[in-house]
């Protein structure tokens, strides 16, 4: 196996805690697992050791049987029992026939439960990120040595704070760390928890044409591309409109915008709780009003507002301040107003105490994953307009242009990241799955 310098400098290195993170195909895992994890082992005075993964299967794919796995480096010195022996009825490798690897999943809590029991030499956990946090506490403490790989992910997870964040990188390479994830680890360093950071470039069998391959077939913007790509860590587990907000693309000037082409005009209110409007790192209210093209073609947004009331009767009264104009010089369009439905008594309070007597009020849709799909999908073909009148405000862009993608959670619910580049986001979000979900659900009933 060729090794880059970085990687010669990591198996070298003395530590009780080795932490890979960055890019796919970097070689985390098979450097990781196949090298340095069998040299700690091999230096263990211990004889029971553990390799898990986010199941059996995967780690029996991904680091025993793989084509650069354990089996195919070490040879003649690892069996692999897989179904257990006579005398461990757990699945295990046997090393130089006197030192036991239990191999296992930390998504079978009774197994790894049976496998902490007691004390091991090494540990190796792959995917560190998604492993839950009670086997990854349970785990520190029942080892002398562990090595953890891990995709970047949603860097407000207690590993990072409680472990990864603690860990720091040598000297000598931290000038190939992007300074994002430098600042992330942050916390109170302690002694033997190294960082190691790789890429492309560490991986010597990459070449430069799986390396385009790669980039090539990454969407650019999503949060894939953003973990995967530039091994950098995201906020959420999905993500939609990765290409949001190209210029030439999805911005008109409002004097474009024939609004009697419409179907229809909605306002959506998407309610914050931050009174300091200059500040973008604070969630806030948000009014939006937007429309349907005719036969719902196109969504076009209008016109965004901040509103800093915080008392119910006070946010109705600015938000159809706002919006008269609209209910009188459109009064056939303007028809719904969709209001966040994690709050219900605005909603309530609203249906009230309304002045537009022919305007419903209602909560916004919740939406899955598939529903999710169906509006990147229409995004992607240009169904989304937004005018450059300077009520959708420069802020408004920016926030737009930095956050790339609506962050999504792993049920396709919007990621509330408590800020207002989310506020923007969601009120567009309910006026595009208002009509659009509507419809494919109705084809799906009459199918």
């Amino acid at each position: 196996m060729k090794l880059s310098k970085k990687y010669k400098d990591f198996i070298r290195h003395s530590s009780r805690f080795d932490i890979l993170e960055g890019t796919t195909y970097s070689g985390k895992t098979t450097v990781g697992a196949g090298v340095k994890f069998m040299y700690e082992v091999i230096k263990s005075s211990r004889k029971y050791h553990g390799i898990c993964a986010k199941d059996l299967g995967t780690a029996e794919k991904n680091i025993i049987n793989s084509d650069w796995g354990l089996l195919h480096e070490w040879g003649g010195l690892l069996q692999y029992k897989g179904h257990g022996n006579t005398a461990i009825n757990l699945p295990h490798l046997v090393f130089n026939n006197d030192k036991i690897i239990y191999v296992f999943g930390y998504d079978d809590k009774a197994r790894w439960t049976k496998v902490l029991g007691g004390q091991l030499g090494c540990l190796y956990v792959d995917e560190a990120n998604i492993a839950d946090i009670d086997f990854i506490q349970e785990a520190s403490i029942r080892c002398d040595y562990k090595l953890w790989t891990l995709n970047p992910d949603n860097p407000d997870l207690d590993i990072y704070s409680k472990y990864i964040n603690h860990s720091r990188p040598l000297n000598q390479y931290i000038s190939d760390y992007p300074q994002e994830l430098l600042e992330q680890l942050n916390k109170e360093p302690k002694e033997g928890y190294t960082h190691w950071y790789f890429t492309f470039n560490d991986n010597i069998s990459c070449t430069p044409e799986k390396k385009a391959q790669i980039i090539g077939d990454t969407p650019i913007g999503t949060k894939l591309y953003k973990n995967k790509i530039l091994g950098l860590r995201g906020v959420a587990n999905g993500g939609a409109y990765g290409d949001f907000l190209k210029r030439e693309i999805h911005l008109r000037k409002f004097d474009d915008v024939n609004l009697n082409n419409l179907e229809c005009i909605y306002a959506t209110l998407d309610i914050g709780s931050s009174l300091d409007i200059d500040n973008d790192d604070k969630s806030a209210t948000v009014l939006s009003i937007g429309g349907y093209s005719r036969g719902y073609q196109r969504a076009v947004v209008l016109a965004t507002y901040i509103i800093p009331a915080v008392d119910y009767d006070e946010i109705i009264r600015q938000c159809e301040d706002k919006l008269e104009w609209w209910w009188v010089h459109y009064f056939g369009l303007f028809r719904k107003i969709i209001v966040d439905s994690e709050d219900p008594i605005m909603i309530r309070t609203w249906r009230a105490r309304t002045r537009f007597s022919n305007v419903s009020i209602k909560g916004a849709i919740k939406h899955s994953k598939s529903e999710i799909n169906l509006v990147t999908r229409c995004q992607a073909k240009q169904q989304l307009i937004i005018q450059e009148r300077l009520l959708w405000t420069d802020r408004a862009l920016k926030s737009y242009q930095s956050h790339e993608q609506i962050l999504l959670n792993d049920d396709g619910s919007e990621l509330d990241e408590n800020k207002t580049k989310n506020d923007y986001s969601n009120g567009v979000d309910y006026l595009l799955t208002e009509e659009w979900v509507n419809i494919i659900m109705s084809t799906k009933r009459r199918v």
